[in-house]
């Protein structure tokens, strides 16, 4: 399913309707109607995480077609779908994570554990 599927199917299975998702995840309702009518190949990572986080799903699951699993999350920021870019802050708290989950310092150790938790990332996952 593309990104307009996507879009549509979790509409339905909350009951909700488009111009609440509008409102609800900040987006304006021409850009949403746009991207479940014309499938782009781009989309804007703000927006993205907007209408996913109001589905209550991954950005993920709505980027790329090929992932049906409706919380699936890359592990890696070279696993970014094409066309969509991360912001250099966010690009920087990755790098900042990838250091910290490679290093033998507790404290490391210890708030990679947390954010891992935070994020509902088992230890087998992570490692992957």
């Amino acid at each position: 399913m593309n990104i307009g599927e996507k879009i549509l199917a979790e509409l339905d299975i909350i009951g909700m309707k488009k111009s609440e998702l509008a409102r609800k995840s900040g987006v304006a309702y021409t850009t949403l109607d746009s991207m479940i009518k014309r499938n782009p190949d781009s989309v804007n990572v703000r927006t993205l995480f907007k209408i996913a986080e109001t589905l209550g799903v991954s950005a993920d699951y709505l980027a790329r077609d090929e992932i049906t699993d409706r919380n699936y999350v890359s592990r890696s920021a070279t696993d970014v779908p094409s066309g969509v870019t991360i912001p250099k802050k966010y690009r920087q708290m990755l790098d900042v994570y990838g250091r910290m989950k490679s290093s033998n310092d507790p404290k490391d150790c210890a708030a990679v554990s947390a954010i891992d938790k935070l994020l509902g990332i088992d230890e087998k996952e992570a490692d992957e």
